[in-house]
């Protein structure tokens, strides 16, 4: 046939459209729905046997014209609409799924489950069929509303519909239902209820489940070209997407046991049942289904599968074995599947085959007929007319498949497994960068560049080994520019790929655009909104969220434009604003809007309306420029006073020398009215003799020599007196850089030498004023980089300005402080703040940081444009360094205050006990003495004794620690026998343990090992070293008492002795209770104590001692110590310079 009589054409396809389709509105209830629908069918195909009453209401939907009542069919959807707008799609699936969950249909309005995002396509664009299957396959529907070019509803298209217009009878004949069924089905028994199969469909998002039961497994003889299968998952030449989700569930794969179909159950047949009111929950699926049931065989072709879908108004079908085990299921899609392009060209193939084989059958009946004519002519005859008819019927499908192939666009190509190409068809646009037909039977490393031809090879070796659709995106240059491809390679063969070629270009550089486009709007400034003609936003962009304090432009989108307004801008906006915009279709002014917070700011809006009736939206917060141009307002009328409250005349004089304005005191110093100064001109009052001086100052000023003038001059007054006066010229410009006016203020001098005296007085000060500023004045570009510095520079940061001029001022800062900076100078030389001031270090020139406070200021030419920054830099390091040394003294004072506490609690405790047992002693003593033995006597006293010494200890270490801590404490350093002193020391720690602990004393130097024993008198060793004797006593008298206090009894102390080149090296280890982790930072501190000490008595002067004197000899103490295992403490000293 012709292509533009074929279904594949844009003409055919309109008779696809069901131009009365059902249409319901938003608020119409799921009930009525279903009975609406169920009267487009006469009978309910799984209702036969079943004994149901009459509808006991009618239902209250709009009824549609008897045209779309035909051929029997029931409707599969629903079209919801707001007057001619299309507002969602309702589907059986939706129907189905309601009704499974329980819920009343009479409580559920159609609003409520129908989907609002429809896929829609408009008739424009319907060019062909395979548009409509793309998106049928692409989006998984079937069904597509019809739009014309102003979004009105024409019609839907449907599977059904697009099944029955594709009726190729001569393609259907051909393909067999084993070459495009699916085996991935679900089945459940037939006492299985109706509302656990509607469970089960939405669950496993299906639109039909078989009935079936299983019988014990036979020996089935199966037809040559077909085995029997048990229903597992494999794959078949159509994959449908709605059946390839179920892959991952367990009911797919079935025992052993066949199954023996007993009917299936559709969507469309429970949304019937519906409509007959019917209890779900206990209808068996077994009292519903067909008897005898209908299937197809494997063997059948597909236009047989078509015509019974035709006759029983049905989707899919059943496909049994010759046992009629069920082995399968067909449905409209496995039809429709035939005609995509992949599919189309292995039909051409195998037609272009089979065309080969009967021309060589004819050929062959032809030569047997010359041989044999007269023996078999009429059979001759017969055969011919057999031939002439397949031709034309093979002719006719031939040209069929052509005009299919030729209306596709793109590209296609064959592939062998080795890379070779076979065959091609070029795209209609001549978009194909390469002469196909010159490389023809040549490998794809030999037509493509290498960075091509490989991955195209690993996509052919893919797609044979998986049998899936693989896709190739790669650039090639076409007419001198480089064009972007996208590969779409599918088997068509065991041994061959079909390679449809794309131009994605254009549509790649669209893409790219629009993103562009979109980062742009997105990294507007500005706030940006679109908002749709219901008045809701659809799009915001980031600084519009920030503006109105919203954290997300999900909070907005689908709210309407008035909640960011209070009530009385809104009415502002209709009453005012509305008006003007759908009159002139833009409006730009200020309003009033709230933030989420509910403050409100003043914000500049321009509104723009589009063809589509949307609103563009573009704000920003312009307080601070209401704010600045209430301060110029102010500033005017600060202006206004000091110009008519001046003391001081001042005057505006145009071109022509005549007066423009002046204020009182002006015209009180020449005498005049103000009428009458309005009709002088400034040579009419000035003395002849100062006219050409003043002339000059004039000519210069409009010259651009000089900025202002000041001169003596002398005026005539109406009594023809004359008056000096001391006059400050200026030139004024316009904003736009023009001329405007002079401006002159004038000065009664009379007393001349006083006056001269005053202003040369004045003008030394002014002169010295500006030399001895020390602040940085500076200026940059937009760049930020240095173009003014003034001398100040060089004396804060020890650059020449010679050198720092044309450098980045970011040189300069310390690069902890740059990034704050760059947004501070970013938001400047941006616009989005006028001025900002903030502290900031900067490098000199020694490498040394100076604290600077910065202030900086937007500079823009006369035309506005944006020039640079300037600004101030004000040293204020002394000022940092107090602040932090007042830091650090404060903290030393807190410090002062804690070690006062920690001692008053010290000595409170410490000298309470040892004074208790002093004065209970004495008591004692002075009341029982002369009954106590003399032995007795001396226990007290001994005891007193003690008491005393302990607490003279105490302050003894409270003084040495007093001394230490005001450096008062006195170095002494003499030549020391390291060995002796410390062997004494342990003997007298030893002698006052009284065997409670073993001092074990180690000695090491020179390869010896002395333990608690005197070396022999030959062995001279150099055992001395420069130390103070006692602080060295102090440091390791505490040390040794220290492990004594918190060992154990009968435990060991090790005492070892170091001695090097340079240092001298102490030791001492305990196994005694440990120092927690957290108290070793504090472990120096006076007055601190571990936490796990108990009631061990100490002052926590003793390591603080330790500390200072080891710091006195330049030396170094270290602990390393464990809770319940022990603890060391190394002290390494100095050797002194003697000894080295």
């Amino acid at each position: 046939m012709s292509l533009q009589a074929s279904p594949i054409s844009s003409e055919a396809l309109e008779a696809a459209i069901d131009s009365h389709p059902l249409k319901v509105t938003a608020e119409t209830c799921l009930s009525d729905i279903i009975h609406l629908i169920c009267q487009l069918g006469s009978s309910c195909k799984l209702s036969q046997g079943v004994v149901v009453e009459s509808f006991p209401h009618q239902s209250p939907a709009q009824t549609l014209p008897a045209k779309s009542i035909e051929n029997n069919r029931v409707s599969s959807c629903v079209l919801v609409m707001a007057g001619t707008k299309l507002l969602g799609l309702l589907t059986e699936h939706d129907l189905v799924k309601v009704a499974a969950s329980g819920m009343k249909l009479e409580a559920v309005k159609v609003a409520a489950i129908m989907t609002s995002t429809v896929i829609t396509l408009r008739k424009s664009d319907l060019q062909d069929v395979f548009a409509v299957l793309k998106l049928f396959r692409q989006h998984r529907i079937r069904h597509l509303p019809i739009l014309d070019d102003c979004d009105q509803l024409l019609g839907i298209v449907t599977l059904d519909s697009i099944t029955r217009l594709l009726q190729p009878a001569e393609i259907l004949k051909m393909l067999k239902v084993a070459q495009v069924m699916t085996t991935q089905l679900l089945y459940t028994a037939p006492t299985t209820s109706l509302l656990d199969i509607a469970k089960l469909m939405v669950e496993h998002q299906v639109s039909c489940i078989a009935i079936a039961e299983e019988a014990a497994p036979k020996a089935i003889a199966q037809p040559k070209d077909y085995q029997q299968q048990s229903l597992v998952l494999k794959p078949t030449n159509y994959h449908h997407p709605q059946l390839e989700s179920l892959s991952h569930h367990t009911n797919l794969t079935l025992t052993s046991e066949q199954l023996v179909p007993m009917g299936i159950v559709t969507e469309q047949d429970l949304v019937q049942f519906q409509a007959l009111e019917l209890d779900w929950q206990r209808l068996e699926a077994q009292t519903l289904i067909h008897s005898p049931l209908s299937c197809l065989s494997p063997q059948d072709s597909l236009w047989t599968a078509h015509q019974q879908m035709q006759q029983q108004h049905v989707e899919q079908l059943l496909v049994s074995g010759v046992e009629g085990e069920l082995i399968g299921l067909i449905s409209q899609n496995s039809l429709l599947g035939t005609f995509y392009p992949s599919q189309m060209y292995h039909l051409i193939q195998t037609l272009q085959q089979k065309f080969e084989q009967l021309q060589a059958e004819k050929i062959s009946i032809e030569q047997s007929a010359l041989l044999q004519q007269a023996q078999i002519e009429l059979s001759q005859r017969q055969r011919t007319e057999l031939l002439q008819k397949a031709n034309q019927a093979l002719s006719s499908s031939i040209a069929t498949n052509r005009a299919l192939l030729k209306a596709i666009p793109d590209s296609i190509l064959r592939i062998s497994r080795d890379g070779t190409l076979v065959n091609y068809k070029t795209a209609k646009d001549g978009s194909m960068p390469l002469l196909v037909k010159q490389f023809l039977g040549k490998h794809l490393t030999q037509i493509l560049p290498a960075e091509v031809a490989k991955p195209a090879m690993d996509c052919v070796e893919c797609a044979l080994k998986t049998s899936e659709i693989q896709t190739l995106e790669y650039q090639l240059s076409l007419n001198g520019s480089i064009h972007d491809y996208e590969a779409r390679f599918a088997v068509s063969d065991a041994e061959e790929v079909m390679v449809i070629v794309r131009d994605i270009t254009e549509r790649n550089q669209a893409l790219a655009a629009l993103q562009q486009q979109l980062a742009a709007v997105e990294a507007s400034i500005d706030g940006i909104a679109i908002v749709n003609k219901e008045g809701k936003y659809i799009y915001i962009n980031k600084s519009h969220v920030q503006l109105f304090g919203y954290h997300s432009a999900q909070e907005l989108i689908g709210k309407s434009w008035s909640e960011l307004y209070y009530q009385e801008e809104i009415h502002r906006f209709k009453c005012e604003i509305l008006p003007i915009l759908e009159q002139e279709g833009r409006w730009r002014g200020e309003v009033i809007a709230k933030r989420l917070d509910g403050s409100t700011f003043a914000e500049e809006i321009s509104l723009t309306l589009t063809v589509e009736g949307s609103l563009v939206c573009i704000c920003r917060d312009i307080t601070e420029r209401k704010q600045a141009e209430a301060a110029l307002r102010a500033s005017e009328e600060r202006f206004r006073a000091t110009f008519e409250q001046a003391a001081v005349g001042i005057a505006h004089t145009g071109f022509d020398g005549k007066f423009l304005r002046l204020n009182q005191k002006c015209c009180d110093i020449v005498g005049y009215s103000y009428e009458q100064m309005l009709t002088k001109s400034f040579v009419d009052i000035t003395h002849p003799d100062d006219v050409d001086v003043d002339q000059r100052y004039v000519e210069q000023l409009l010259a651009g020599e000089i900025n202002t003038f000041s001169m003596e001059k002398r005026y005539y007054r109406q009594d023809k007196s004359i008056v000096w006066v001391n006059l400050t010229g200026s030139l004024v410009r316009k904003p736009s850089g023009e001329l405007d006016y002079f401006v002159g203020v004038i000065e009664d001098i009379s007393d001349r030498k006083r006056a001269e005296a005053a202003l040369q007085d004045s003008e030394q000060k002014y002169r010295s004023v500006v030399e001895s500023v020390k602040e940085v004045i500076f200026q940059t570009d937009i760049k930020g980089l240095w173009t003014f510095l003034n001398p100040a520079w060089t004396e804060i940061t020890g650059f020449s300005i010679e050198d720092s001029l044309g450098k980045n001022f970011v040189d300069y800062i310390h690069p902890d402080d740059r990034k704050q900076c760059l947004e501070l100078w970013h938001k400047l030389i941006t616009g989005q703040q006028e001025y900002c001031r903030h502290e900031i270090r900067y490098l000199t020139k020694d490498n040394s940081l100076r604290w600077i406070d910065a202030l900086a200021r937007l500079v823009v030419d006369a035309k506005g444009n944006t020039i640079g920054i300037s600004g101030t830099l004000h040293d204020f390091t002394k000022r940092k360094q107090a602040q932090e040394k007042l830091r650090k003294a404060l903290e030393q004072e807190k410090e002062l205050s804690e070690l006062k506490s920690r001692f008053v609690s010290m000595t409170s405790h410490e000298f309470r006990t040892p004074l208790t047992t002093i004065l209970g002693s004495t008591e004692l003593l002075r009341y029982y003495s002369h009954k106590w033995s003399e032995q007795k006597k001396i226990l007290h006293y001994d005891r007193i004794q003690a008491n005393v010494q302990h607490m003279t200890k105490m302050l003894d270490d409270v003084l040495l620690l007093g001394k230490a801590e005001a450096g008062k404490l006195e170095f002494k350093p003499v030549a020391l026998d390291i060995v002796n002193f410390c062997r004494s020391l342990v003997e007298e720690s030893q002698l006052s343990l009284g065997g409670k602990h073993q001092i074990v004393f180690l000695y090491k130097d020179q390869g010896l090992d002395i333990q608690n024993t005197t070396v022999a008198a030959t062995v001279q060793l150099a055992n001395y070293a420069h130390l103070d004797e006692k602080l060295l006593r102090h440091i390791l008298s505490n040390l040794l008492s220290n492990a004594i206090k918190y060992s154990p009894i009968d435990s060991t102390i090790k005492f070892e002795l170091f001695l090097q080149e340079k240092e001298v090296i102490f030791q001492i280890k305990d196994q005694g209770i440990g120092i927690p982790p957290e108290d070793q930072q504090h472990l120096f501190k006076s007055f601190h104590r571990a936490q796990n000490v108990g009631k061990v008595t100490g002052t926590g002067l003793g390591l603080a001692i330790v500390k200072k004197s080891v710091d006195l000899h330049d030396g170094k103490i270290k602990v390393d110590s464990q809770v319940g295992v022990g603890t060391t403490f190394t002290v390494n000293l100095p050797r002194g310079k003697e000894y080295l």
